[in-house]
């Protein structure tokens, strides 16, 4: 019969810090001020071992190819992610503006840097990108796989922000209209052969939403119903 075994090892590290400076002046105006850093380090490996596929590598380069002694190299499937790093640095503000007791304008930004670096590579019954052929070394051979690795970076530098007015309409009751604008980064896919998926990106883009929301927030019979409604309109 045909044995199979599935192995996955990883490890990651994360570092963040984040600070921030809040004002509470008597005043209409009051601010925020803010820094945000980000370090992620990320090991991964995933193995597929089956006896069916060896064999396979083994018969194909003499049976098709009339290579005798030569193996097609990792019939094994192995997904290997050597090193990925994500970097992640902002800076953000916003501001408070209290027209009157009960009207409240707040204005707020953020400027974001996302670096992703990655060594990685994909084995299974791997071509040479070249010539399309096999990649094949001698059978009980202790060599290193030939197979490159991927090494890569992308970057990415966005604003987002967002514009909420506030307006306490009664002591139990607040209304709201605001706008925000999000953003998440891209990435990469996992490897793959290019010449078996050749339509296929190695990375993808980031994601991005403008959102409109109007609401209200009511509490009311002496504070024991909360009732809230909201009507958004995201654009994604």
């Amino acid at each position: 019969g045909i044995v199979a075994y599935d192995q996955s090892n990883h490890d990651s590290e994360q570092d963040s810090v984040e600070l921030r400076f809040q004002s509470k002046y008597d005043g209409e105006f009051n601010f925020l001020l803010g820094g945000f850093y980000m370090d992620v380090d990320l090991f991964n490996q995933s193995w597929v071992f089956q006896c069916g596929l060896d064999y396979l590598a083994a018969v194909f380069p003499p049976a098709a190819l009339e290579l005798d002694g030569l193996g097609w190299v990792a019939p094994q499937f192995n997904n290997s992610t050597d090193d990925y790093d994500i970097t992640s640095t902002a800076i953000f503000g916003e501001l408070y503006w209290e027209f009157t007791d009960t009207l409240k304008l707040t204005v707020g930004a953020r400027y974001t840097i996302d670096e992703k670096e990655i060594v990685d590579r994909q084995l299974f019954y791997n071509r040479d990108p070249a010539t399309g052929n096999p990649i094949l070394q001698p059978l009980n051979a202790d060599l290193p796989n030939s197979v490159p690795p991927r090494i890569d970076d992308v970057e990415w530098k966005e604003w987002t922000g967002r514009v909420v007015l506030d307006w306490a309409v009664s002591d139990s009751t607040l209304a709201y209209a605001s706008y925000s604008r999000g953003y998440k980064p891209g990435g990469f896919n996992p490897p793959f052969d290019p010449l078996d998926f050749p339509g296929q990106k190695a990375d993808f883009e980031p994601e991005f939403v403008d959102a409109y929301e109007i609401g209200v927030k009511n509490t009311l019979l002496d504070n024991t119903l909360q009732a809230n409604f909201t009507a958004f309109f995201y654009d994604y």
